[in-house]
């Protein structure tokens, strides 16, 4: 399991997005915005080190007052950027009728023209 710095509670509560939003949905954006952005800005020791402090609940004084006074503002500043187009799309491999249609060959001769 991943670690992650801010809670379903916490982003809700601090911002924009929606209860109905499944956190399922956003879950992956948190963790690409944990490791894309706020890892090369603290550095990695100082990830690590916050990782196994989250995980194992026993963050220090210093690392709470960094997760709640920076961290986490910036991950939902982040999370605005990066999850409008997650949120907007969401992959299937379903056709939405059930059955597949398929153009007729006068249609898909006329396409390549």
């Amino acid at each position: 399991m991943k670690a992650l710095f801010i809670s379903e509670e916490t982003l809700l509560d601090n911002s924009i997005i929606n209860e109905n939003v499944s956190y399922t949905q956003i879950r992956p954006t948190v963790i690409k915005v944990q490791e894309m952005r706020i890892q090369p800005i603290v550095g990695s020791p100082l990830y690590g080190e916050l990782v196994t402090q989250v995980v194992s609940g026993t963050t220090t004084a210093l690392n709470q007052t960094l997760l709640e006074d920076y961290i986490q503002p910036a991950m939902i500043q982040w999370l605005y950027y990066e999850l409008p187009m997650v949120l907007a799309f969401k992959y299937m491999n379903k056709v939405p009728d059930g059955e597949p249609q398929q153009l007729p060959t006068v249609e898909l001769t006329s396409i390549g023209t």
